[in-house]
């Protein structure tokens, strides 16, 4: 059943591939959000200070935005810079999780972060980093038939050990490219929604075809060193054993 669905959503995309995407440049932005709740007073856990903290979290969320540039080849993705909110340490910690910069090309099977992480790196990502698995369900999102698809990934976390994560994507066969925020791809549609990390989520809320910005650019980055993943997580490695013992 499984790869029924996936030659369907295949052929469907490959058809309609063309009347979608030319060489333009198009662009959807993503809000993002989480599906963590406060503890309720009444709860032996409740802690006044931890619910301030998570009201801030959630109102500098809604100042996120995210965006993902695209062509029929290659992609892009980042957080916009809020001018107005970058000095708020609530808003800082609350990008953390979407922060990133993640380019895409299919032509040259290129899959690469930028991150600020012990300096500017270039991580050089699998190409095809998610086994995803594609189901039947479905649902319209931003005016697209969306179907959902779930897979399995892991994370290095701050005691040099690895997370197994999951994520769920939904995406459009209709808008034949394989590309989504934050490096979520790699399905035969664009990504519109993701929920990852257990509680955190994006949400496509805009969409637009034949962006006309000179400022946007999808291009390979430049700045900073290349590594492998497994360089950059045997770099991670080294700084967080360096860190003090608490």
């Amino acid at each position: 059943m499984k790869k029924f669905i996936y030659s369907y959503l295949l052929i469907f995309s490959v058809s309609s591939f063309s009347q979608n995407i030319e060489n333009n440049i198009n662009c959807v932005t993503y809000k993002v959000g989480t599906n963590s709740k406060i503890i309720p007073k009444e709860s032996p856990n409740y802690n006044p200070e931890a619910e301030e903290r998570y009201r801030a979290k959630i109102a500098a969320m809604e100042l996120i935005e995210c965006k993902l540039y695209y062509t029929k080849d290659k992609s892009i993705y980042y957080i916009v810079d809020k001018m107005d909110a970058d000095n708020s340490l609530a808003y800082k910690l609350a990008t953390i999780p979407f922060k990133g910069l993640f380019y895409k090309d299919i032509i040259s099977k290129e899959k690469i972060n930028q991150t600020a992480f012990g300096g500017v790196n270039n991580i050089i990502l699998p190409y095809d980093e998610y086994k995803w698995v594609i189901t039947s369900e479905s649902k319209v999102i931003s005016g697209y038939k969306s179907f959902k698809a779930t897979c399995e990934y892991k994370v290095l976390n701050r005691k040099n050990e690895y997370d197994i994560r999951h994520a769920e994507a939904w995406f459009a066969p209709e808008i034949a490219v394989p590309f989504g925020p934050r490096g979520f791809d790699g399905l035969p549609g664009l990504v519109l929604e993701v929920f990852f990390d257990g509680v955190r989520y994006f949400q496509a809320v805009k969409i637009e075809f034949d962006i006309k910005d000179s400022k946007v650019k999808i291009e390979r980055p430049q700045k900073g060193k290349y590594d492998t993943l497994e360089e950059y997580e045997d770099m991670q490695k080294k700084l967080m054993d360096k860190r003090p013992q608490k």
